[in-house]
């Protein structure tokens, strides 16, 4: 989750210096990093 978190931070920077595209795109990258250690962290259990 560490890795998502640090996208979001990255996007949130991105926003705010108006570049919208690729603010998304790390946002969208965060959101699969997410899934993926949603997945895993079930897995374990």
């Amino acid at each position: 989750m560490d890795n998502a978190s640090s996208l979001i931070t990255d996007a949130r920077t991105l926003l705010s210096a108006g570049s919208f595209g690729r603010a998304r795109s790390l946002t969208v990258l965060a959101q699969k990093e997410l899934g993926k250690a949603l997945r895993q962290s079930s897995d374990a259990y």
